[in-house]
């Protein structure tokens, strides 16, 4: 029997931008899809995108901070205009007889951003899979930590965005180094963290955390089938988690 399809969500982009002090007027430049907000606090300046659920509240499937206090009601172009880089994290984990296990996969673009790219191709670069992740932590906070392994400082102060899907309501301090994301540990100063949601989206960054998903749960479903792994002597173990080890997949998907 199929399901009956759902009606399509009309999508809203925003524009955010807030003050950090009393103001008496505000000042807006808007040049295409951009916006500026003169004076406006840029570590609060955002573009999102979302769309109403029928408890009448905003579903957020895309949240993309500004660096340079930009704003654009092109989710796309805000993030080939904001950052050099980008990449995808997302932590799937199952419970197998009493104990965790994790599994973290990571994609990376492959050609740097920029104004006038039209194209963004991304592929798989990473999959880890952990066993028995630290209690009271949540898993992919320590997935975040084992992608930023990945990233070195790009040059001329570009940014890098990392695109994850967890810990929305924390971004913004993550963002702003006023809290940190895992154990004392800040986010480097040239990485930015990217809301997008792996159930709706398809925009670039929403398309990119769906391979992320895809991939660990094919690794779950595997798990969950064998019933158990054995991490032999190959696997690393420190206070973040039991034992950790890479995996290969089979086959990578490719993005564009």
């Amino acid at each position: 029997m199929s399901k009956k399809k759902q009606p399509h969500k009309t999508r809203n982009t925003w524009a955010y931008f807030q003050f950090s002090h009393d103001v008496n007027e505000i000042q807006v430049r808007v040049e295409g899809d951009d916006v500026k907000v003169l004076g406006a606090d840029t570590q609060y300046t955002k573009t999102v995108r979302s769309y109403e659920r029928q408890s009448g509240k905003d579903k957020v499937e895309l949240s993309i901070p500004s660096q340079d206090g930009k704003a654009s009601f092109s989710p796309d172009n805000q993030l080939v205009n904001q950052f050099k880089w980008l990449i995808a994290v997302d932590t799937n984990y199952i419970d197998l007889n009493g104990d965790i296990y994790a599994v973290t996969v990571i994609y990376i673009t492959t050609k740097e951003l920029g104004p006038s790219v039209t194209e963004v191709p991304f592929d798989h670069l990473e999959t880890y899979l952990i066993k028995s992740p630290r209690q009271g932590i949540n898993p992919e906070l320590i997935g975040w930590h084992l992608a930023l392994q990945h990233i070195q400082q790009p040059p001329c102060g570009s940014q890098i965005g990392m695109i994850v899907d967890s810990e929305a309501g924390k971004l913004a301090a993550f963002n702003s180094r006023s809290e940190p994301y895992l154990d004392g540990l800040y986010l480097p100063s040239y990485v930015s963290l990217i809301y997008a949601s792996a159930d709706q989206g398809h925009k670039l960054a929403n398309q990119m955390i769906k391979y992320c998903d895809k991939v660990g749960e094919q690794v779950v479903r595997k798990l969950r089938a064998e019933g158990s792994f054995d991490f032999g002597s190959s696997g690393s173990e420190n206070s973040l988690y039991q034992n950790l080890v890479k995996l290969i997949p089979r086959k990578k998907p490719k993005g564009a």
